[in-house]
């Protein structure tokens, strides 16, 4: 309960609603020029970033390139950890 007070109290809800959709549209923005990035989506501040290995067809990397765990591992400062 205590959680939800603080959410209800300093507008939270509507900030998010407020600014969700402007930092996918910035982060779509600054990521257009790189061919891997298939699409930007989300809903809030829960925001994906889609990567492809065709920008055309938008087919995924194969998973034999551990390219997921690459950037996990890169993400969270994980050496040799993919």
């Amino acid at each position: 309960m205590a959680v939800q007070k603080i959410v209800e109290e300093e507008g939270l809800l509507a900030r998010i609603r407020d600014k969700g959709p402007r930092w996918r549209s910035d982060l779509r923005a600054r990521m257009a020029h790189l061919p891997q990035v298939g699409d930007v989506r989300g809903r809030g501040f829960f925001i994906g970033v889609e990567l492809v290995a065709d920008p055309e067809t938008k087919a995924p990397f194969a998973a034999s390139l551990g390219v997921n765990g690459r950037i996990r591992a890169e993400a969270l400062g994980l050496e040799g950890a993919a």
